[in-house]
C-alpha cells in the first residue's frame, strides 16, 4: 500500500484498528487478533452480515417465490453453509496476530464517514426508507398472511434503522466540513 493511500475503515463488532491503523478482527476469547487487508475486507463483509442477508433472502423469497417452509429449509442451509466458510476458510486465512491488544474501536457510522461520499450517504437512507414504504405496500397488495406481513413489517423497521443510521452519518459529515 503506498504511502499516500488512505486505510480503508472496516467496522462491526469485534473490529479494531491496531496503532498503524490496520483493521484487525479481535477474538476476546482467545486474545488473537486477525489482520483484514485489503483483499479481505469484502469478504470480510459478507460474513459479517451472514445472518442478516440469510432472513433477508428468506422473507423476500416467501413473498415472491416458494412456500415458507422450503424457504426457511433453505435459508438454515445457507446459514450454515456461510459460518462453516466462516469458521473453515475465511479465519484461517487471516494473518494471524498473537496477544493483541485493541486500540481503536470503529462504529459502522465511524466507518461511514471517514470513507463516505456524503450524497451517496443521503441517497442511501432514502432508499431505506422507499425500500420500507414499498415491502409493506407490496404486502398489503399480496394480501400476505399474518405472519408474513410481520416479517415484511419487521424488515421495513430494519430497513428505516439503516436508514437512520445513514442519516446520522450524513449530518456528523456535515458537521465535520
Amino acid at each position: 500500500m503506498s504511502a499516500n493511500k488512505k486505510n480503508s475503515i472496516v467496522s462491526g463488532r469485534n473490529i479494531y484498528q491496531d496503532e498503524k491503523g490496520r483493521n484487525i478482527l479481535y477474538n476476546k476469547n482467545t486474545g488473537v487478533g486477525y489482520l483484514i487487508q485489503a483483499k479481505d475486507e469484502k469478504s470480510y463483509n459478507l460474513y459479517k452480515n451472514r445472518y442478516l442477508y440469510v432472513i433477508i433472502a428468506v422473507i423476500l423469497a416467501v413473498n415472491f417465490l416458494a412456500s415458507l417452509e422450503i424457504c426457511v429449509v433453505i435459508g438454515i442451509l445457507f446459514a450454515l453453509f456461510l459460518e462453516y466458510r466462516y469458521r473453515t476458510k475465511f479465519i484461517p486465512s487471516l494473518v494471524q496476530i498473537t496477544n493483541f491488544k485493541p486500540y481503536e474501536n470503529l462504529t459502522f457510522i465511524d466507518q461511514m464517514v471517514k470513507n463516505g461520499n456524503a450524497n451517496k450517504i443521503l441517497l442511501s437512507g432514502i432508499l431505506y426508507i422507499a425500500f420500507a414504504i414499498l415491502l409493506v405496500l407490496n404486502g398489503i397488495q399480496m394480501e400476505l398472511s399474518n405472519l408474513l406481513m410481520i416479517a415484511n413489517i419487521a424488515l421495513a423497521c430494519g430497513a428505516l434503522v439503516f436508514s437512520g443510521i445513514h442519516f446520522v452519518a450524513y449530518a456528523r459529515m456535515k458537521k465535520q466540513q
